[in-house]
């Protein structure tokens, strides 16, 4: 196994993101590589909502670990959890989540600069996530590599965050990021070449885009596992990543249960029960109440993307 290095631990520190070559193994690649083909074949609800209409090709999915084994497998057992536990500096490690970003050949849709941490239902000074960013293709910023501004984790605020190609979950009580071309001149930014296996370790509130996949003849596949320590904060706040499965948190609650399971430093068969016994199903009733009654302007946000029934 691949262990982070004591510079490349101080990196993550300083600058918020790493890449690391050969992160995982061929025999994961294919395996990703497989599950991402069906998750493109068989989209969630949620998948079907941010891949959206008429967005070049673009594709994702979230949570893809509740209804495939191969996802549940891999965060389980190949090497992420281990880098994890090395970033968050923690013995106990939970997974928060997965995801997909697809975006093929001549894809037009970018990535809007933003940082994550105004995505997620978690307390917005009480946590401790990173994200694993797995290329299975090889990418350069031409062809949609992710590219971030060194050292801004540590920028003071909160910000807007936008996803590719819509807008549903911006809340507008966030600032808006500061013109980040000007800042090219006075900042570092990163957007190293990468090789399929390559990942990108990074800060959930580092200022991060990419651009539109201006190949012609190479897809960019990318899967993400992201992780939490056990400190990390529940709250349920507006302009959120809906949870469409039962989970029984109350706000000011530590992430935790089957649908934030513990990994490192050993599984709990309590938390791990509910997927041992098949698919986590996603409720659509759970998706709908929440967009109705936590955020009725989201609801319909995203509702514009595609047909509920």
């Amino acid at each position: 196994m691949n262990y982070l290095s004591e510079n490349q631990l101080n990196c993550y520190k300083k600058d918020g993101v790493i890449c690391v070559r050969n992160a995982i193994s061929d025999v994961w690649l294919d395996k990703l590589a497989s599950g991402i083909e069906e998750s493109l074949r068989n989209k969630s609800l949620t998948g079907k909502i941010i891949s959206g209409k008429n967005n070049g090709g673009f594709s994702g999915d979230i949570d893809l670990w509740y209804r495939q084994d191969i996802f549940y497998d891999f965060f389980l057992n190949s090497p992420c959890s281990k880098y994890a536990e090395q970033t968050l500096s923690s013995k106990v490690v939970r997974h928060f989540y997965d995801q997909t970003f697809i975006k093929p050949a001549g894809c037009h849709l970018s990535t809007p600069w933003h940082h994550d941490i105004t995505f997620w239902p978690v307390d917005l000074k009480k946590n401790n996530i990173c994200s694993i960013w797995i290329t299975l293709d090889a990418v350069s910023k031409e062809t949609s590599g992710l590219e971030f501004i060194k050292g801004s984790h540590l920028w003071e605020g909160y910000w807007k965050s936008y996803g590719p190609g819509n807008d549903a979950l911006v809340n507008k009580d966030h600032k808006d990021l500061p013109d980040i071309d000007s800042l090219r001149s006075t900042h570092e930014f990163f957007c190293p070449e990468m090789n399929p296996g390559d990942a990108l370790i990074f800060n959930a509130h580092i200022v991060h885009g990419s651009s539109s996949n201006l190949s012609l003849d190479k897809p960019r596949r990318a899967f993400t596992s992201r992780w939490c320590d056990d400190k990390t904060v529940f709250e349920d706040r507006a302009k959120t990543k809906p949870i469409t499965a039962n989970h029984n948190l109350k706000n000011g609650d530590f992430l935790s249960g089957p649908l934030f399971p513990q990994v490192r430093p050993s599984t709990l068969a309590s938390e791990l029960s509910l997927r041992d016994k098949g698919p986590i199903k996603l409720s659509k009733s759970k998706f709908i109440k929440d967009r109705v009654f936590k955020d009725l302007a989201g609801f319909f946000s995203f509702k514009n993307l595609i047909n509920l029934k």
